[in-house]
């Protein structure tokens, strides 16, 4: 065995079908769980009594920034008001990126494709790098380590690349559970009782860890992976869209097999969890766009727990794959995605997404629009690009606020700030 298993005196049993659906498993969570996003606007009803205000927590940076623009889709059937996205984080070490730009803006006269992901970190890298060659498949890309197949690549064909489209596939529930009869929850008037499972853990050195899971209809009770804080309101449940039956693995063979760009999107269709932001281009000069996976239709779109004893704030059905956010050959040109907004609030379903600052697609657009052709150097030049585009909305502002300002060290800071305006921002 590698030194890797010699050094911990550790024998891996052998690797099953199993083993690879787990792994898919914990990164469909990683992408899809995120607790928190619920659990801050909760937090946030309860500090911010403005509607306003709250709604303005709520809001993202450059927002106007969609992948799918007004006109590419129907208006709004419903009369459905604005439910507001998220608090943008300031950190863009994280995010993905990718884009496609038709032959019409290449030197080539063929699509370019370019995607860049940005997991974070970890000393044992989850992306590995494979040619697939045989039994029907020749791609080469980047897959998601233990898992069949490549989420990143291309084929004779088909190229392709994907960022997380931050859609909601969860929600939390409160519970109201009966006090003269405990594992009893309430639901439209009836008390129903919980079902209780075990889960044991082995721990390597260690006595087994056993806990007891209580399941009410909406889901599992989760107390003890949400903040002490968010948690006052009673039992919270989780409903989850990843323990539904889903099949994204042999969908992405499918993608991975595909010949044109209308094969890879109809790859898409079992797609359900997590929800991505595919671009993709075929040898014909085609470019596509397509969000996948399943988000639930609400009759009540609001952010934070759900009543769980209230049957209007359950799951009624799926949006269908034809009417998810979707592009095929823009009349511009060009395609991106940065894990920004999807599309406009006057779409027909809400998304209901959590999306990050619409900045990093705002720079890819500028960089797009800045040359009348691209080649691979080009895109290369993109992916390596460092401007800050939310220093450039701000900085020049802070500087002319600070200028004359009276106050120790301000000298030193505003040459600093204005060294990296000129060094690191060279569009202002």
């Amino acid at each position: 065995m590698p030194i890797e298993f010699d050094l911990p005196d550790y024998s891996p049993e052998s690797w099953t079908s199993r083993d690879s659906v787990a792994i898919w498993a914990e990164l469909r969570w990683y992408l899809t769980g995120r607790l928190p996003i619920i659990v801050i606007p909760e937090l946030a009803k309860q500090t911010l009594d403005n509607d306003e205000l709250y709604k303005a927590f709520l809001t993202g940076e450059a927002e106007n920034e969609s992948i799918v623009a007004k006109g590419m889709y129907p208006a709004r059937r419903s009369n459905i008001g604005s439910v507001g996205q998220t608090v943008s984080d300031s950190s863009e070490g994280q995010g993905s990126n990718n884009w496609t730009i038709a032959g019409q803006l290449t030197a080539s006269g063929l699509p370019l494709v370019a995607s860049d992901p940005h997991i974070a970190f970890g000393s044992i890298s989850c992306w590995y790098e494979a040619h697939l060659s045989g039994a029907g498949f020749n791609v080469a890309g980047t897959g998601y380590a233990g898992v069949p197949g490549l989420l990143f690549g291309r084929n004779e064909k088909v190229a392709w690349g994907l960022t997380n489209n931050i859609c909601a596939q969860r929600d939390l529930y409160k519970e109201k559970e009966n006090p003269e009869k405990p594992g009893y929850y309430l639901y439209d008037g009836q008390w129903e009782q919980a079902v209780k499972t075990t889960a044991t853990i082995t721990v390597k050195g260690q006595s087994p860890v056993t806990r007891t899971i209580r399941r009410t209809r909406n889901g599992p009770i989760v107390d003890e992976i949400i903040p002490e804080a968010a948690s006052h309101t009673g039992p919270v449940s989780l409903r989850w869209m990843g323990e539904d039956p889903c099949d994204e693995i042999s969908s992405m063979l499918d993608m991975n097999r595909a010949n044109t760009a209308n094969e890879f999107r109809k790859a898409l269709r079992p797609w359900i969890v997590p929800t991505f932001s595919f671009v993709f281009a075929d040898s014909e000069g085609h470019i596509g766009y397509q969000a996948s996976g399943r988000l639930p239709i609400k009759k009540d779109w609001d952010r934070g727990y759900r009543p769980g004893w209230d049957p209007e704030h359950q799951w009624n059905e799926t949006i269908r794959f034809e009417e998810m956010p979707s592009i095929t050959d823009p009349s511009n040109g060009w395609i991106r995605s940065a894990n920004n907004r999807t599309a406009p609030e006057d779409f027909p379903y809400p998304l209901s997404g959590v999306w990050s600052s619409g900045y990093r697609a705002q720079r890819i657009r500028e960089m797009i629009e800045s040359e009348a052709t691209h080649t691979r150097e080009t895109v290369n030049e993109m992916q390596m690009d460092v401007v800050a585009q939310r220093a450039v909305d701000t900085i020049p502002g802070l500087l002319q606020l600070l200028t004359g300002t009276n106050a120790n060290n301000l000298d030193k800071k505003l040459t600093f700030l204005k060294t990296g305006m000129e060094e690191c921002l060279p569009i202002v």
